[in-house]
């Protein structure tokens, strides 16, 4: 009965030990901040309809992946130049930042709600667009930010 008891606890242990260090994922560890920034004016004639306004392509290399942190859009009127971004907190929809056409922070309906962070990427080919809606009489420049940290994975 003792001999079994100990056969079981080393049975456990082994198992504990291969699933944790033979099938593991890996370790992360810190490789770099990186910033991505997006702008376009938007001063389309119809104000309801969205159009991309700026992309870029990311690429995280293979063996490391890409936790994206935060995304915010804001916006300047051209008509008023001298004022500065504001977030787009008032409730509207104004501007989107998109991940492969997914949007990843819609304008917020309140200053607390910071979107559904963080979005891992693993390694591939990435694309980030801006899109936002303005008129003729009322052009918008609108500035994205994505923030992320890149990280190495080690065995």
């Amino acid at each position: 009965m003792k001999s079994e008891i100990i056969k079981i606890i080393f049975a456990g242990l082994f198992l504990f030990y291969f699933s944790n260090n033979i099938l593991g994922q890996g370790n992360l560890e810190f490789n770099q901040v990186r910033v991505f920034e997006l702008e376009g004016i938007a001063s389309n004639t119809n104000s309801t309809i969205h159009n991309k306004l700026d992309s870029i392509q990311i690429s995280v290399p293979p063996g490391k992946v890409l936790k994206i942190e935060f995304a915010n859009v804001s916006f300047l009127s051209q008509v008023t130049p001298n004022t500065a971004f504001e977030p787009t907190a008032d409730g509207s929809t104004r501007g989107f930042i998109f991940l492969n056409d997914v949007i990843i922070s819609p304008a917020r309906t309140n200053k607390t709600d910071m979107g559904n962070f963080p979005i891992w990427l693993s390694s591939g080919t990435y694309q980030l667009a801006i899109s936002g809606l303005g008129s003729s009489s009322n052009p918008l420049r609108y500035k994205g930010l994505v923030s992320a940290i890149e990280f190495n994975v080690s065995p």
